[in-house]
């Protein structure tokens, strides 16, 4: 994960005037959330190995693919700022919204697979927790999948899909709220 924050700074374009770095908003949104995005990544990774994750053929194979798809998340990111003004600019956002989606369904798959082999050794507050963080990764991956077709599907701006990424968080934050997960 360390590698993909190198890599998004290093591979940063240096535009042709100072102006240029702010004059493209989309661009500097994708960064933030591309930043956010592996850093989020990283804690729950960290958590994960702290408390849930158990060394079977399995999780270590969506392990490697879930840290492989974060690398690649950074390349879409890449891609993305170049074709942005192009018109291949809305084909670089969905292939980077696709890569989005795998990292964070195949990083609640490794979740949901520790956590079922974890699940008699954990305590009940950290079952909750993972849980909680199981349903919250997954929520995230599956309303990016969601709303990215949809929005594809429909004609409409597939940026939108970054919308319903922050509502599908809070309304899966109060709902966890109210069905006890998260107190």
């Amino acid at each position: 994960m360390g590698f993909s924050l190198a890599q998004m700074s290093l591979n940063l374009v240096v535009p042709a005037h100072a102006a240029d770095v702010y004059s493209k908003p989309v661009a500097l949104f994708a960064f933030f959330a591309t930043f956010l995005i592996v850093a989020s990544t990283w804690y729950s990774h960290h958590w994960l190995f702290d408390y849930l994750f158990v060394p079977t053929a399995s999780t270590i194979v969506v392990n490697f693919a879930t840290l492989a798809s974060l690398v690649w998340l950074v390349y879409q990111f890449q891609l993305f700022l170049h074709f942005a003004p192009t018109p291949d600019g809305q084909l670089a956002l969905l292939s980077y919204l696709t890569t989005f989606a795998v990292t964070w369904l195949l990083l609640g798959l490794l979740y949901g697979l520790c956590l079922r082999l974890r699940w008699n050794a954990l305590a009940d507050a950290e079952r909750k927790s993972g849980l909680f963080k199981t349903g919250r990764i997954t929520t995230i991956g599956v309303a990016t999948v969601g709303s990215t077709v949809a929005l594809w599907a429909f004609h409409q701006p597939v940026e939108t899909t970054f919308w319903v990424i922050l509502a599908a968080s809070i309304l899966y934050r109060a709902v966890a709220r109210l069905g006890g997960l998260r107190g």
